[in-house]
């Protein structure tokens, strides 16, 4: 256990409780403008991609964002609209 500050406590990503992955609080935690790039080893859903589970999110929460493939396989880029 360690003492931190206020500034280090605010760069700090966390969870909320209960059940939700990674990548899902990953894109709340994100601001207007904000540009991830979404890995497959963070991605643990096998049937739905990024994309979708983006607009469905957007419906549920009035939040938008963007969702393309890197051309290199190397993940998706995410992009926070508003």
């Amino acid at each position: 256990m360690r003492k931190i500050t206020r500034e280090e406590a605010e760069k700090v990503k966390w969870m909320p409780d209960g059940k939700s992955s990674y990548a899902r609080a990953v894109l709340m935690g994100m601001g207007v403008g904000d540009i991830i790039i979404l890995e497959p080893k963070d991605w643990t859903q096998k049937t739905r991609k990024p994309g979708t589970y983006c607009l469905r999110l957007g419906r549920k929460t009035g939040r938008q964002w963007t969702c393309r493939t890197v051309a290199d396989g190397s993940g998706w880029m995410v992009e926070r609209i508003r």
